[in-house]
């Protein structure tokens, strides 16, 4: 009794061959947008919880204690450790006007850590006078402050070069710009930060911030 058997012919050999290769492409494909876009929620998080955190540290509660003033005091725009940043000062004061020793600075400047591309990354710090800084939020390359000053006319919203009597200011706008700390691949991305569009054309993710504190 004979058994009529056959094997695999080349042809379907070399078929088979390329429906897996083309079958493995596409699932490495799908891993790798899988992979970058899990890549970008994360810093997106990220990004999103540092600015969280500025928000709450900025808020009116956690700047004055309880039963005292806020106010700011005058501080243009400096150049703290070779880094071009506005600087904004804020002092507590009780009701009666006598001075609470705890006036704070916040400011940019460069930390002695680098970055994937080699530079080293800006941090927002805070310094008390006659006191060391220290480290408050890292990755804000840029530090915007305008001040709502009431003026005859109104509210309106200035510089610190502009604002002649530091009394009458109401809010204090601070910008910020936040960045990932990893490289995220990001093609021509745009942002708006003080009423102008900006191009983003780094592999970093980058992500404006706005912090308002009344006065």
């Amino acid at each position: 009794m004979k058994c009529n058997q056959q094997g695999v012919s080349v042809v379907e050999l070399m078929l088979a061959s390329l429906l897996g290769s083309i079958l493995l492409a596409f699932l490495l494909r799908c891993y790798c947008d899988m992979r970058l876009e899990s890549q970008k929620l994360v810093s997106m998080a990220d990004v999103q919880q540092r600015g969280r955190f500025l928000s709450y540290y900025f808020s009116r509660g956690q700047l004055m204690s309880k039963g005292s003033c806020l106010h700011v005091r005058e501080k243009r725009s400096i150049v703290p450790s070779l880094v071009k940043s506005d600087m904004v000062s804020f002092c507590v004061t009780t009701r009666a006007g006598a001075q609470i020793p705890r006036c704070e600075e916040y400011f940019l400047a460069k930390t002695s850590r680098r970055g994937a591309s080699g530079q080293r990354l800006l941090s927002l710090y805070v310094r008390q006078p006659g006191r060391r800084r220290s480290e408050l939020v890292s990755g804000v390359v840029r530090f915007e402050v305008r001040y709502w000053v009431d003026r005859a006319a109104g509210l309106e919203l200035l510089p610190a070069s502009m604002v002649q009597k530091w009394s009458n200011v109401r809010v204090v706008e601070m910008v910020f710009l936040l960045e990932s700390l990893d490289p995220v691949v990001y093609s021509n991305q745009s942002y708006w930060m003080l009423g102008q569009e900006h191009q983003n054309h780094s592999a970093y993710k980058v992500l404006p911030w706005v912090v308002d504190v009344a006065l």
